[in-house]
């Protein structure tokens, strides 16, 4: 019993620590906060000053991008970023991946075993506009040098434009193996990041992006033409990780 209560009062403390400090990452500058819970005869106060503000500013960024979770095809790119922020908090941004894409060890797996490419579809670019939400800011004392950080979200819509082999997959060897551009699909992106400042002006961005979008999968085969027929259509993710180098205005 004595374990148990201690186990639950241990706990109780710890979460009672969390809340407290979330609450106080969550604070405007402007406000002060009682920590009466520290010592009922003393009065702490803390004020939040923002070292790097970014209301009223422009930027730009530039993104190494590494495609994951597509188990047969290998993709990198290179991402731009154009934004304003409206306020401490609110801001939107446009941005324009472009991406290079290969088969990977998987994709020649399936093919040298099932002598039949399994179906992939694979990102050419994404461009579009988020509206960014930056709530949380703080530091790291690291080596005895402090680093200041952003964190935020984002989501917005884009257009995506993509290439695949829906209508060889799963064929013969006979057939002519091919990729071919889609359409492209309207969909939506949500996004988290962190921005690490290197000084007022330069900061470092790692992002991790989602784009949701609805495609037709592979239907029925056509035996006459060796024709893989579109499915129907299917919600389907596209995500990436971006390492970034930016400038603020």
């Amino acid at each position: 019993m004595l374990s148990k209560f201690l186990k639950q009062t241990g706990l109780a403390s710890y979460l009672l620590i969390i809340l407290s400090s979330f609450q106080y990452v969550q604070a405007a500058e402007d406000n002060l906060y009682d920590f009466l819970w520290l010592d009922p005869d003393k009065k702490v106060y803390v004020l939040q000053n923002k070292t790097y503000r970014k209301k009223g500013s422009l930027f730009i960024e530039a993104s190494g991008i590494k495609t994951i979770g597509n188990p047969f095809i290998g993709s990198v790119g290179f991402g731009g970023k154009l934004g304003y922020y409206i306020s401490e908090e609110l801001g939107i941004d446009f941005f324009m991946n472009m991406y290079s894409a290969s088969p990977s060890g998987n994709f020649d797996g399936v093919v040298s075993l099932n002598e039949g490419e399994p179906f992939v579809r694979y990102a050419k670019s994404i461009m579009g506009g988020t509206l960014l939400w930056t709530p949380f800011y703080g530091k790291v004392n690291t080596f005895n040098k402090i680093y200041y950080f952003d964190w935020g979200f984002g989501v917005g819509v884009g257009l995506l434009k993509t290439e695949t082999n829906l209508s060889t997959a799963g064929t013969d060897n006979n057939t002519a193996k091919k990729f071919v551009s889609e359409d492209g699909y309207l969909g939506i992106t949500y996004k988290t990041n962190f921005k690490f400042h290197i000084n007022k002006s330069f900061h470092i961005s790692i992002e991790l992006q989602n784009f949701h979008y609805q495609a037709p999968g592979p239907g029925e085969l056509d035996n006459v033409r060796n024709i893989r027929q579109e499915g129907d259509k299917k919600l389907n993710t596209h995500t990436d990780f971006l390492l970034g180098f930016g400038y603020k205005f």
